[in-house]
């Protein structure tokens, strides 16, 4: 069951940020991470607690490199999402009450992946 929780958009912001500096360290910079779902909105007052972040990849090739890099980093691949056009991965951060459970929407060659 979903429940849903009073967010702090600050607090979203910040958790999102420290998350993408650490997928920055890992990921080249041309890779696309961005902020999306619920808590990116400033104006939501509740949602779920879950920091939706989106990644792209350009090929099949560089899905796989992310892939294997989420993996290595202690992200859990849901094998329910698995398909060749996206990959849900979930992760307990140790350093926050949220779970990060992200995924990307892709356009232009981009695939879906986090």
């Amino acid at each position: 069951m979903v429940s849903l929780v009073k967010q702090d958009y600050n607090e979203n912001k910040k958790i999102y940020e420290k998350v993408e500096k650490a997928l920055r360290n890992k990921l080249d910079e041309s890779i696309p991470i961005n902020h999306v779902g619920s808590t990116a909105i400033p104006s939501i007052m509740y949602g779920k607690n879950i920091i939706d972040v989106l990644v792209g990849a350009k090929d099949k090739e560089q899905f796989e490199q992310i892939m294997d890099i989420l993996v290595k980093d202690g992200y859990v691949p849901s094998q329910k999402s698995k398909d060749e056009i996206y990959q849900f991965f979930s992760s307990i951060a140790g350093e926050t009450r949220f779970w990060r459970y992200s995924h990307s929407f892709g356009n232009d060659g981009y695939r879906k992946i986090f």
